[in-house]
This record gives structure tokens, C-alpha cells and sequence, in this order.
């Protein structure tokens, strides 16, 4: 049995699956605009530690600071690319606002006709809903 490079795998399942690629990109974007919009010194940082794997005492030597600075800067860091990334995953007016008045009238509408459905030998109460008391 052949063995598959790694690269050759996620091609693969990229090619087999072209929407998981394309949310893979738009997320792989969104990470990145996250990451450059930090200030220099929790960018600096997060690249070394994350994304070039160097261990806090590399990164603190490169940088010619302390330990617990590389430490409180990553995390920083990380917490600063979290906030942007869930500001930008809740749209300010939410994914379905409520429409106050318009939904209640049309909760109205739809449980007149399904009562109605009692015609048909459905009974009426079959259909309440948890907010409707019972008869």
C-alpha cells in the first residue's frame, strides 16, 4: 500500500469537497486580517510562537525581552484576534432579528389555519404551542 504525502491528502479532500475549501479560505482570510491588525509587538510574537513554532525562551531571546513578556504578549495577542473574529461573526442586528409585532401576527395567521386542519379530523390541539394554555 502506497503511502500519500500530507499535501496530497488535503488536496484531496479539498477537491472533494470545494465548499469546505472555500470557507477554509474565507477563514483562513478573516484570521489573517485579525492577525495583521495587531499592534507590532503582539504581532511579532504571535508569528514567532504560532506560526513559526519557537518556543517562549526563542522567541524572548530574539526579541531581547523577558519570558513572562513573550508569555503576556501572546496571550494578549491571542485575546485581541478572538474579539476581532467574533465581532465580525455577529452582525450588529443579528442573524434573524426579531420583527416584534409582524411575528406575533403571523404566529397568529399560521395557528388559525392549522385549527383549521380539525376539519380534516385533525384535532386542534394537537397543534399548541408551549406558550398557548391549554383549553
Amino acid at each position: 500500500m502506497s503511502e500519500c504525502p500530507p499535501d496530497e491528502i488535503a488536496e484531496t479532500s479539498a477537491d472533494a469537497d470545494p465548499e469546505r475549501a472555500v470557507l477554509d479560505r474565507e477563514i483562513g482570510g478573516l484570521v489573517e486580517t485579525a492577525i495583521d491588525a495587531l499592534p507590532e509587538k503582539y504581532r511579532l510574537v504571535f508569528l514567532l510562537r504560532e506560526i513559526e513554532g519557537l518556543s517562549t525562551t526563542e522567541v524572548a531571546d530574539a526579541l531581547k525581552v523577558s519570558g513572562v513578556t513573550v508569555k503576556t504578549r501572546f496571550h494578549r495577542a491571542r485575546k485581541l484576534i478572538r474579539a476581532e473574529l467574533l465581532a465580525r461573526a455577529r452582525p450588529s442586528g443579528g442573524v434573524f432579528p426579531y420583527l416584534g409585532g409582524r411575528c406575533a401576527r403571523m404566529r397568529s395567521t399560521v395557528m388559525d389555519r392549522v385549527r383549521g386542519l380539525s376539519s380534516l379530523g385533525i384535532p386542534s390541539d394537537a397543534f399548541r404551542t408551549a406558550r398557548e394554555p391549554s383549553p
